[in-house]
């Protein structure tokens, strides 16, 4: 049995899948790109502004409207699960090759940059999922583990916390 909200996590039988969201993901930059325009257009008519950085924002305002066009209709088209949080373990097809049950994970915990939420999984043995084994410089940029962007998935950071709390409260830990 599957319920699911407009646009939330899915949960289905004994797990939680997250897709991609269907929201427009630059929305942001095209209220941005408006308000700037709307700025620029008042400064072109007062004479304060030559008309050619109003044709070079209308070009971007352009290019930004179709990759958030170009972001969503992908969105639409791709609905198969990015990432399943279940009681067997954590599931992210495009990182690793099968569910990496909850025992064999050392810690999971997430960080927000600016606008990107990262989640981070620390696997006690990685070469056992086809991970890299990390080392030296590499180790020390990226630290251990596998690190994959939720911020495009459906829900928030709190449905990914609630899920791993409701399965394994144990190995979510704050920060890296």
């Amino acid at each position: 049995m599957s319920t699911s909200g407009a646009e939330g996590p899915q949960y289905v039988n004994n797990s939680i899948e997250f897709r991609l969201s269907r929201k427009e993901p630059a929305q942001g930059l095209l209220w941005m790109a408006g308000g700037l325009g709307i700025g620029l257009l008042w400064a072109a008519f007062t004479g304060k502004v030559d008309t050619t950085y109003v044709m070079i924002f209308i070009g971007m305002f352009v290019v930004f409207y179709g990759l958030s066009w170009y972001d969503e209709t992908n969105a639409e088209m791709d609905r198969q699960p990015k990432l399943t949080i279940g009681a067997d373990g954590i599931e992210i097809p495009d990182r690793f090759r099968a569910t990496m049950p909850w025992d064999d994970i050392e810690k999971i915990s997430t960080h927000t940059h600016k606008s990107t939420t990262t989640l981070h999984i620390v696997p006690i043995d990685p070469a056992a999922y086809g991970l890299e084994v990390k080392t030296g410089w590499s180790k020390f940029w990226s630290g251990e583990g596998v690190s994959y962007d939720i911020t495009p998935l459906e829900g928030n950071t709190e449905d990914v916390h609630a899920a791993i709390r409701r399965f394994a409260p144990e190995r979510l830990r704050e920060g890296f």
